[in-house]
């Protein structure tokens, strides 16, 4: 398994899994029909492209920018933009050129057409004077892969006297199983699912994997059904099991991922089983 193995790599076969192209929105809007808010969702990663020690809000700020000018915006108007589930999906076509952006022109190109989309999605959405609200949480036990004792050894053996700053990439990763060697067995992880009249919404704390969410989109109870990442808390990758059968770097044990390879699968049951409540 390549990841982000550069644009133009002959070593390329095929995509790593599929994207989810869908583009969710929820639309709030004052009585007399002004637009007060919006909250959307889309599986994709930061874009990046920004100057070295540069602190960007990358193209979520930009998008929100970009809604604000659209003509449903106004003075009162906040938009908010969500990852979905897209721990392992991003906006480089690997197969195609690699075309060269200057700082922050990626992520305002992605942005604008992210923007497009979502005012053309808010044309169709259907307002309501009430809606049913309910939320449940579900704690879920997982296991850490943590190290064993000859792995924290050889560790030990790979790292110098000081080694708060190494750059070698098995070293990076002995450093990060000393680390992990002082991690409990277990972890709790919230999942969490809200219901807005029709709309299901399921949240994952991590970065999970674009398949998990198109799992839940497809089973849930609810049509539509958006889902949020990264919320309630953050417990790294959550990578799917094939995802973990086929490697790559977001399933190498570090503090970036270290939950069970059980973790998607339990986790997916927990947001339909969330969902499958408000439903009934």
């Amino acid at each position: 398994m390549l990841t982000n193995p550069g644009a133009g790599n002959a070593k390329v076969l095929r995509p790593a899994g599929p994207a989810d192209p869908q583009v969710c929105l929820l639309a709030v809007q004052t009585a007399d029909g002004r637009p007060l808010c919006a909250l959307g969702s889309c599986a994709l990663h930061y874009v990046g492209g920004v100057p070295g020690e540069t602190i960007s809000a990358d193209y979520f700020a930009v998008w929100a920018d970009e809604m604000q000018r659209r003509p449903e915006g106004s003075p009162e108007f906040t938009a908010i933009l969500a990852n979905a589930c897209s721990g392992n999906i991003n906006n480089v076509d690997v197969r195609g050129s690699s075309k060269q952006y200057p700082p922050f022109a990626k992520m305002r190109e992605v942005a604008a057409m992210l923007a497009e989309e979502s005012h053309r999605v808010w044309r169709g959405i259907s307002f309501h004077d009430y809606v049913e609200l309910d939320s449940v949480m579900e704690e879920v036990r997982l296991g850490v892969r943590r190290p064993g004792a000859d792995e924290v050894e050889e560790a030990r053996r790979l790292l110098p006297a000081d080694f708060r700053d190494v750059k070698e990439r098995r070293q990076i990763y002995a450093k990060e199983t000393l680390a992990l060697a002082g991690y409990p067995d277990q972890v709790t992880a919230p999942v969490q699912a809200i219901r807005i009249g029709e709309l299901g919404i399921a949240t994952f704390p991590g970065e999970a994997f674009v398949e998990m969410g198109l799992e839940v989109k497809q089973k849930s109870p609810f049509q539509p059904t958006f889902l949020i990442e990264l919320a309630n808390s953050y417990l790294g990758y959550i990578p799917t099991m094939n995802g973990h059968r086929e490697g790559g770097y977001e399933t190498w044990r570090a503090k970036s991922s270290f939950l069970e390879a059980e973790a998607a699968p339990k986790l997916m049951t927990a947001a339909l089983t969330g969902l499958k409540k408000l439903r009934a």
